[in-house]
């Protein structure tokens, strides 16, 4: 679930400065159905089930994205952030698009493999662990890049699009769904990168959604700690506990940039 909100400070026990901190929810393979039923019942009809989702993405953000990217059978595309594969995934199987997805977790990439061979997708599809910063692809080597709720826990948001902007071709679209933080200047540094920022819009009832997650992981925070275990549910509870304050001041938007000359 990449979601919480980061600021530039590094306070003792601040969840949102644990990048791997999703590491403990991931290392149990199997999909917990209670976190399934929570997420279906706050998301109701934007709950993408063939997506598998792990995260916010909801079922008119990946439309969105299909849109956004303007890609066709064999392009190469990059998801950044991956996690668990899903969106993807689900991407590729829409386009016909060759997919590459990166994650700073082993224990995603794990998960996303598995995902792909269920999928037996007929397209080239690859999956290994890489970051913003450093994707070990060659440059101009992808047609378009998606990231899904994963930007805005890098420290380093400028040298990250400065990678992304090498790894994409001119004229490719990079399309991504991030909370933008109080302290980002998001049209600057992507300007600073490369890319243009072509729009920046908030998805209808993001938060409600979200907020609806977080009150339910609480609710159920006795049984979850049953069905993953105490120290994968602390990372979800001690989030569900922060983020909806900081939910005020940083709002969840689709990012659209075009790579420039």
């Amino acid at each position: 679930m990449k979601t919480a909100l980061s600021n530039p400070s590094t306070e003792p026990g601040d969840f949102t400065w644990q990048e791997d901190r999703y590491r403990e929810v991931l290392r149990t393979p199997n999909k917990c159905d209670l976190l399934v039923k929570i997420w279906r019942d706050a998301f109701a009809d934007e709950y993408p089930e063939d997506a598998d989702p792990f995260g916010f993405v909801t079922v008119s953000d990946l439309n969105r994205f299909l849109g956004a990217l303007k890609l066709e059978p064999g392009a190469k595309l990059l998801d950044v952030g991956c996690g668990r594969g899903g969106p993807g995934l689900w991407i590729a199987r829409k386009t016909g698009a060759s997919l590459i997805g990166i994650d700073i977790l082993p224990e995603a990439i794990a998960q996303a493999r598995l995902r792909q061979d269920e999928l037996a997708l007929s397209q080239s599809v690859e999956f290994f662990v890489g970051t913003f910063g450093e994707t070990k692809l060659p440059a101009a080597s992808v047609q378009a890049i998606m990231s899904v709720d994963s930007f805005w826990m890098v420290l380093d948001k400028p040298g990250a699009l400065a990678e992304l902007a090498r790894v994409i071709v001119t004229g490719g679209r990079l399309a991504m769904t991030t909370w933008v933080l109080p302290y980002m200047e998001t049209g600057a540094m992507m300007n600073a990168a490369g890319f243009q920022l072509l729009s920046s819009e908030e998805p209808a009832g993001w938060r409600e959604r979200q907020v609806a997650v977080y009150r339910a992981i609480l609710r159920n925070r006795k049984e979850l700690a049953l069905a993953i275990g105490e120290r994968a549910a602390e990372v979800l509870i001690s989030e569900a506990e922060q983020a909806p304050a900081r939910l005020l001041s940083a709002p969840r938007c689709f990012l659209v940039a075009e790579r420039m000359s």
